[in-house]
């Protein structure tokens, strides 16, 4: 009885899980075979991906998150404030 649940979870998936497969690291490039500024751009250097379960069977999110380097997270939230200062 163990060994046909285990077949069943590997052949349809363990549906207690929220994440079906995820990439931990790698870069993000936007394709774009007929564009006149390039092939290839680069979108995120260094990135993880995964693919979720949502609440609707058949249905799926593709989820990209950036990783941020040490401090570069502080750096963005204060331009993003002197942005806002000078706009008002």
């Amino acid at each position: 009885m163990f060994m046909l649940r285990n077949v069943t979870k590997y052949l349809f998936g363990d549906t207690s899980k929220e994440a079906i497969v995820e990439i931990p690291q790698g870069q993000l490039y936007l394709v774009r075979p007929l564009s006149p500024k390039g092939y290839s751009e680069l979108i995120f250097k260094d990135a993880a991906a995964t693919i979720r379960r949502t609440g609707q069977e058949y249905q799926y999110q593709l989820v990209i998150q950036r990783a941020y380097e040490e401090g570069e997270e502080e750096l963005l939230a204060e331009e993003d404030g002197e942005d806002g200062a000078a706009e008002a």
